[in-house]
């Protein structure tokens, strides 16, 4: 009797398990401006959201990002046009990770494409078709670009960057435009944000 009513008052203290749908994605908000940059989904999120789903029914790159423990970012296209005289094709955009380096000039900072060390994602994708189909509390319909990357690359201070360009303008220069996100996360920790009520 004793231990019938010690699993009993267990089960009546220990915390529910949480639901899927109280999952939801980092928010990544753009360097200096504050504003909305885009999502992180971290394998567990990602394993949360397609728990209660048939196998067959789970994007193959999905599937893939849980089983190797790999994070997913979707971005934000930029909310401004290019800069005034020059011309960008509004496509493809890129994703990297870059250390971050006090000791660069702004000008650097803000051309991620000369920086030969940025970490280049494992895929990339101009839409978020695959998050679509098993996050449905989130709209993807203007998208700059998805990506995946080991959980080791995300170190707090890293920047996280999408730009396009650079392409050559009719005076030989050459143009290109990005946006960046602080890494806070460290790749270890779950990092599960509850939606709140």
């Amino acid at each position: 009797m004793q231990i019938y009513l010690s699993a009993l008052f267990a089960m009546l203290v220990s915390p529910a398990p949480s639901s899927p749908s109280d999952l939801v994605p980092f928010v990544l908000k753009a360097e200096l401006q504050g504003m909305p940059f885009g999502l992180l989904y971290t394998p567990e999120v990602l394993a949360a959201l397609v728990a209660n789903k048939p196998p067959d029914t789970i994007p193959p790159r999905i599937a893939e990002a849980i089983r190797k423990g790999d994070a997913i970012v979707v971005i934000w296209p930029f909310p401004l046009p290019p800069p005034g005289g020059t011309s960008l094709s509004p496509r493809p955009y890129k994703i990297a990770v870059v250390n971050y380096n006090p000791a660069i000039s702004i000008g650097t900072a803000e051309t991620p494409w000369n920086i030969p060390e940025r970490i280049e994602p494992k895929w990339i994708e101009q839409d978020a078709g695959d998050l679509a189909q098993i996050d449905m509390r989130n709209e993807f319909r203007d998208v700059g670009a998805m990506a995946a990357f080991p959980r080791e690359v995300f170190v707090p201070g890293r920047r996280l960057y999408l730009w396009w360009g650079p392409e050559t303008q009719a005076d030989t220069s050459r143009v290109g435009q990005s946006r960046w996100a602080v890494i806070e996360w460290n790749g270890k920790q779950a990092l599960l944000q509850r939606r709140q009520q």
